[in-house]
Formats: structure tokens, sequence, C-alpha cells
């Protein structure tokens, strides 16, 4: 859908043609960002195809202590 497209443009570089290559992300992928000491954060990508109503999703565990949270959705 293209969300971590994006992250490889922003952060890695990498040119949007490349992109066009990546594999499907098919698991919770976790990136921790740290460009300087002002800024730092972690990106967690989710596969398109996760379901979050799911009884082992532990949103909690996943989510608790985050100061924001910021969602990339596919509008094709």
């Amino acid at each position: 859908s293209g969300k971590s497209s994006i992250q490889k443009v922003v952060f890695h570089k990498m040119t949007p043609n490349e992109t066009l290559f990546l594999e499907s992300t098919n698991k919770i992928e976790s990136e921790n960002i740290s460009n300087s000491s002002f800024v730092q954060f972690k990106i967690l990508d989710f596969p398109g195809q996760i379901d979050f109503f799911e009884p082992s999703f532990d949103s909690e565990k996943i989510f608790g202590g985050h100061g924001a949270l910021v969602f990339v959705i596919d509008a094709q």
C-alpha cells in the first residue's frame, strides 16, 4: 500500500522507483530513528492485513507509553 515505501524514501534515502521491489510487510516491524539528540522516535510498520480485534493483539503493550500516534492510510 506504500507505508513502508514512504518510510524508506524519507528515512533511508531510497528512491521511489527502488521501493517498487520491496517485499510486503507481513509482521509488525519496529525501527528507532535518532537524527539528533532532539529528534528521536520509533516507527512501527504494521502489515495492511493485521486484525486489531484478534485476541492476541495487545494494543496496550504496543502503544502504551508513547506520546503521539501518526496514521498513514492507503487512499488509492
